[in-house]
């Protein structure tokens, strides 16, 4: 069935997860690599839809490696439920060097998002004319099946999944019930019978590997499941803490407890498990503990716990939740006081216990620091911790202190993962030794570790748990009020009494809670249900107005440094997790934050009532500096939150019922996210994403780098080979020394943009201070070298010239494949950006001469420079150009450069060659090798974000343009293609290679551009699936060949339009994609040509030249670039033999020596000459001629003469004799074959 043009459009708007990205993407597809790997598989399939009966392991691995593509553009799919099949015709055939994709245009639109960046991607594609003949569509399917797994004898698929049966164990003919398994047990073209798919191949099911291997924490994973569970786990807990707000003072009971705990009783039931078996039983179910029922028995088995019930003189209690989706838990100790009169010994336990809590929350925030900014081991790390806690709280009697770290999510030894940190303080002591209960503290930490290798870099934290409250204080309000009213009766007046946000960094992280405000003339009493009552007495109050008239206000109260160490009555402990310190002029200082969100009442009351007041006793100011940033952090979640409550309850924002009606789970799933949000005054996942954007950064790098990188054993060999730049993250002089172990974390991150902007204005800039005169060009170029591995540079010539060496060489590199015309993209930069610069032309004749040229390169521009330096009058801007052979890119470039950096044993630190800018050059006419979208080998690899600057289009001008290639591709399609691969790729329009737009080649000679901090990440996070790939199917072979015999002009051109018309399908083995080489015409023998042939864009153009060959025997020469789908270098004599045999057919036919006949070789045709000749020949003695048929007297009747076998000896005698003698003739003047 086809599909209409209207949903197609409609599918290429295919969203993704925010946290979406190419680096991303590869790191999964790595991963599913190194399942391959261990099974020592040839190649991973996965076949979706009815070719495998909806296998559901396969479905799986597909979500993975597209990000639940079908999923999350479920309503576009929705729009072609008729032709679903169709979305799901997909097969994926993944090798260690190429992956292999069949699909329609249809699902190509869906998946495209998701699988244009992978490296060596192969696309099978069926066009719309294929998908209104089934037939046709079929075979065209099972051909490339057949074809891609004819030679592969180790087939992984992911067969079973969670929901399979586990009693039937698999058996690879299980999947010959497949109908893309049974179509290759039957040739169609040729009707015969072939063997069963699996009889002569290992099936290896790996769907347990796959479902381990989907559990794995990467950004997406994190979006999709770790933020939303960790919403709705802060929601349960917030129910609970509201059921004990109104319970607290009621007399404790099992069914009570049970119920002041339901919310995350349900959490821990009906969480999903996503599989995690392992997970369900690491995790202890909810519990809630009062007073003496936390003693270490109790709190080491729970839910073996006899119930007691708890006396109304329980000062704290433990809560402790946890879920099941991917590990969640937490533990808080809360203190509650049921009544304000209270006995001295009461109080001072109460003041000991918050003390200890004090302690163990500071301890929390200690240990996190040092998970962050050390590379110490975290058992280490957390004994260290304990012997500091035993140090703060010797002043009282206890049993033991306990720190645990868990893995909840993730082994020990992958790159990101979940872990609780439990700490305990068991079995404390009163005054009199009677044990009171323990104190619990236990959050769940992300950590994500970058390492190169074994080489720990950095890492990093996300406490997903800190928004749930760190302290809780419960105290009779109303009576608390009373008191305090009744001690401040008379002294002051209440200027107002309403409800603001407050700021709350408990372990250096930032939270927000809503607080109840009474404001007087020098005082302020803060208070709420489970804040306790607090009656402060600011030294000063700032007031921060927002720039933004839509960003709230924050007022910041602040207070002597130790002004709560003596702690009274009149001060809740919850205050001391709302405590920030900060230095100013004035010294050090501790302040509290509060947040006034605009056009709301309580400014406007501030405003009139409150702030005159305040500043009239020159209590209040208005600062010009910036706000604490986790105040700013504060406000910008208070601002979003309100704006998402005001999108949920906007009337002007409601969704269509229509929508309502596709998509009602989704939009109640949101909606019931939203308002968990609110409850807990937490970001949104967008604003979460934001917040969180380094530790994100972080968490992806750290997954990328989670595999061996083979080729780099350093951080500095690996800053070399992915570009990165050390001045682009600090401000550094000649010389100093790097730490790379920083940069490298820096560059992951992605941070210090401002950074990279200063940095163009450095001294390795020297762009301002050349004038514009001494034009030269210093080409470099080594036709013919041999260079091999072994090569000696020499090492001390320019060694001893390093110091004059400040700045390095900057380089453009100009790369592209066949047949885009990047010869002359720089023959034009050179011919136009002349003035005040030297130039430096690199032109590799192959990859193995790229490191040899960049040190011939140095050598010259250390002579330029010594130039420069002893001419004062004379200043130039010196700059390189590299011009890239066959399909080499910036990758191979700075391996190249880490290669000389070697050979040349520099010092680290020692930066000679800078790549200042890459640009590809393609034709779109050469991008695409059939009539689908299988691209030229090399063009998405070149183009892969972060590896080039700009795609210079080389094409035909604008007025020559066609609509499509000579295949039949639209050139919009093949342009939305490379969008696909990098959207933020800059497209420069250069016609047939030549411009003189001064913007263009401005832009080329950028020394900065590649230096670009994303840029630089990029390329850092996609090294690692990168390092060791190799070419694809097929590969370009270059052949030259020799000779000395000048052609004819007619045939030759024939042969040449006629290329295009002999272009195989896949695999496209044989066929010439390009020719060059110098020739000359008999017709005219004096004249020398240069020959510039491209198959696919038609281009035919013949150059008269002066250059002579540098050989004496052949003086002409011809080079194909020729698909080699073997990839054997053994098959180069093949290919060898089908370029001369097809050049053989271009040249005039020469006479060859001929074989002696025999009557064997005779065709009726001679047969018949030889009886006209010989018909009327005198007959034997009894024989007669009719005139029809020959007779004897004995009635014997022939149709041939009687004496034919004579006659025919004869012949045969006769034609032999002039054989003989032409090639006797031949043999006297011999022809020698073209290439001899």
């Amino acid at each position: 069935m086809k599909l209409s043009h209207k949903n197609v459009k409609l599918l290429k708007s295919s969203s993704r997860h925010s946290l979406f990205s190419t680096q991303a993407s590869l790191s999964r597809l790595e991963g599913v690599r190194r399942i391959m790997k261990d099974y020592n598989g040839d190649i991973f399939v996965i076949i979706l839809g009815v070719d495998s009966m909806f296998n559901r392991g396969s479905m799986k691995a597909a979500s993975y490696l597209l990000f639940d593509a079908y999923k999350m553009n479920c309503g576009d799919v929705a729009e072609c439920k008729e032709e679903l099949d169709i979305l799901e015709d997909i097969f994926l055939c993944i090798r260690l060097n190429e992956v292999i994709l069949y699909c329609n245009y249809a699902s190509f639109a869906l998946i495209s998002p998701y699988v244009c960046h992978w490296p060596n991607l192969r696309i099978h594609y069926v066009n719309e004319n294929y998908m209104s003949d089934s037939e046709k569509q079929e075979d065209m399917k099972v051909s490339v099946f057949e074809s891609t797994l004819s030679n592969f004898k180790r087939i992984v698929i992911p067969y079973t999944d969670s929901q399979s049966n586990r009693d039937k164990m698999f058996n690879k003919l299980m999947i010959e019930d497949w109908p893309l398994i049974q179509s290759y047990a039957y040739d169609i073209k040729r009707q015969l019978s072939r063997e069963f798919f699996t009889l002569s191949r290992e099936v290896i099911d790996v769907g347990d590997n796959l479902r381990m291997l989907t559990e794995r924490i990467d950004p997406v994973f994190i979006e999709y499941f770790v933020c939303k569970t960790f919403i709705s786990f802060a929601t349960s807990f917030e129910f609970a803490l509201r059921t004990i707000d109104s319970t607290y003072q009621f007399n404790q009971s099992k069914e009570l407890t049970e119920k002041q705990i339901e919310g995350l009783t349900s959490i821990y039931k009906y969480s999903n498990k996503r599989d995690n078996d392992h997970v369900k039983k690491r995790i202890c179910p909810p519990y809630l503990l009062y007073g003496m029922n936390t003693t270490k028995n109790c709190l080491k088995f729970p839910n073996t716990l006899q119930f007691e019930t708890h006396r109304n003189d329980d000062m704290h209690m433990i809560i402790h939740g946890s879920e099941q989706t991917v590990g969640i838990s937490c533990e808080r100790t809360y203190f509650l006081k049921k009544s304000i009169i209270s006995d001295n010994k009461q109080n001072r336990l109460l003041k000991t216990l918050i003390q200890i809590y004090l302690h163990l929350i500071n301890a929390v925030a200690m240990l996190i620091n040092r998970i962050k900014t050390t590379l110490t081991d975290l058992d280490e790390i957390g004994t260290k911790i304990k012997e500091e806690i035993k140090k703060k709280i010797n002043f009282v009697k206890y049993d033991e202190i306990d720190i645990e770290f868990e893995y909840v999510h993730g082994e020990r030894s992958e790159a990101v993962h979940l872990i609780t940190l439990l700490l305990r303080i068991y079995d404390i002591q009163d005054e009199e030794g009677q044990t009171v209960g323990s104190m619990g503290f236990k959050d769940t930490l992300l950590i994500s570790s970058l390492k190169l290798n074994t080489i720990l870099i950095s890492r990093n934290v996300i406490n997903l748990t800190e928004n749930i409250p760190y302290i809780c204080y419960w105290t009779p309000i109303e009576e608390s009020l009373k008191l305090t009213e009744k001690v401040m009766a008379g002294k002051e007046k209440c200027l107002l009494n309403g409800e603001l946000e407050i700021v709350t960094v408990p372990v250096g992280n930032m939270c927000l809670s809503l607080i109840n405000c009474i404001c007087y003339h020098n005082r302020i009493i803060l208070y709420g249900k489970r804040y306790g009552v607090s009656v402060l007495e600011p030294r000063k109050i700032n007031h921060f107005r927002s720039p933004d008239t839509s960003q709230p206000d924050l007022i910041e109260l602040q207070f002597h440094p130790d002004i709560f160490k003596n702690a009274n009555e009149f001060v809740s402990p919850y205050l001391y997790s709302t405590l920030l310190e900060e230095i100013d002029e004035t010294g050090l200082h501790t302040s509290i934050w509060l947040i006034v969100k605009q056009h709301s009442k309580m400014r406007r009351l501030l405003i009139e009532n409150v702030f005159p007041v305040w500043r009239s006793t020159g209590l209040l100011e208005v600062p010009s500096k910036k706000p604490n940033h986790c105040a700013t952090k504060a406000s910008f979640i208070s601002y979003h939150l309100e704006q998402e409550f005001s999108k949920t309850t906007s009337h002007n924002n409601t969704i269509s019922e229509k929508n309502l009606d596709e998509n009602s789970e989704l939009k109640d799933e949101d909606c019931n996210l939203f308002m968990a949000q609110l409850l807990t005054h937490q970001p949104s996942i967008k604003n979460w994403i934001r917040i969180y954007r380094n530790e994100l950064s972080h968490v992806e790098a750290s997954v990328c780098f989670n595999v061996p990188i083979p080729t780099a054993n350093t951080c500095a060999d690996l800053c070399l080979k992915c570009g990165i730049n050390p001045q682009s993250y600090i401000i550094m002089e000649h010389g100093q020394k790097i730490e790379w172990n920083s940069i490298i974390n820096e560059a992951a991150i992605g941070t210090n943009i401002q950074v990279y902007n200063k940095y163009k204005e450095t001294l390795f800039n020297i762009k301002n201070s050349v004038p514009n005169d001494h034009p030269e060009i210093c080409e470099l170029q080594f036709k013919g070298t041999n260079f091999s591995d072994k090569r000696k540079f020499d090492c001390m010539e320019l060694n001893s010239s390093l110091s004059m060496l400040k700045n390095p060489l900057i380089i453009t590199v100009i790369c592209g494949p066949p047949g885009s015309r990047k010869e002359l993209v720089v023959a034009n930069i050179l011919n136009f950006v002349k003035e005040s610069i030297e130039w430096i032309v690199i032109k590799p004749d192959n990859s193995n001469e790229i490191t040899t040229s960049l040190h011939n390169a140095l050598l010259k521009y250390y002579e330029i420079q010594c130039k420069i330096n002893n001419d004062n009058e004379i200043k130039t801007r010196c700059h390189g150009i590299l011009l890239c052979p066959d399909i080499i890119g910036s990758r191979e470039i700075l391996a190249s450069i880490a290669e000389l950096h070697q050979k040349l044993e520099l010092n680290e630190n020692t930066i000679l060659i800078k790549i200042g800018c890459v640009a590809t050059c393609i034709d779109l006419r050469m991008a695409i090798m059939d009539d689908g979208r299988m691209t030229f080998p090399g063009v998405l690899e070149l183009i892969a974000e972060g590896w080039t600057n700009y795609l210079l289009l080389t094409g035909p001008p604008k007025s020559n343009q066609v609509n499509a290639t000579k295949m039949g591709v639209p050139f919009t399609e093949i342009e939305e293609l490379l969008h696909s691969v990098n959207p933020r790729l800059s497209h420069l329009f250069i016609p047939d290679g030549k411009t003189e737009n001064s913007h263009t080649l401005e832009a080329l000679m950028d020394e900065n551009e590649f230096s670009n901090p994303i840029l630089q990440r990029a390329r850092l996070l996609s090294y690692p699936s990168l390092c060791t790939l190799t070419p694809p199917s097929p590969r370009l072979r270059n052949i030259t060949l020799h000779f000395n015999r000048q052609l004819d002009r007619k045939p030759f051109m024939n042969a040449l339009n006629g290329i295009f018309g002999d272009l195989k399908p896949w695999p496209f083995h044989g066929n010439i994609y390009t020719l060059c080489g110098q020739i000359a015409f008999v017709d005219d023998s004096s004249k020398l040509y240069e020959l510039d042939y491209v198959t696919l864009s038609g281009i035919n153009c013949l150059y008269q030249v002066n250059k002579k060959s540098n050989r004496n025997d052949k003086l002409y020469w011809l080079t194909c670039t020729i698909a080699d789908a073997s990839n054997n270098m053994e098959n180069s004599n093949e290919l060898n033999n089908l370029f001369a045999n097809w050049f053989r057919e271009t040249i005039t036919k020469h006479e060859k020596p001929r074989e002696l006949i025999r009557r064997s070789d005779l065709t009726e045709e001679d047969f018949n000459k030889i009886h006209e000749r010989y018909h009327l020949y005198p007959l034997p003695q009894g024989w007669y001629y009719t005139g029809t048929y020959y007779v004897n007297m004995n009635g014997e009747k022939l149709f041939q003469h009687p004496n034919i076998n004579e006659f025919i000896e004869e012949y045969i005698e006769g034609e032999n004799t002039k054989i003989e003698a032409r090639n006797s003739r031949l043999r006297c003047h011999p022809v020698s074959d073209l290439f001899s």
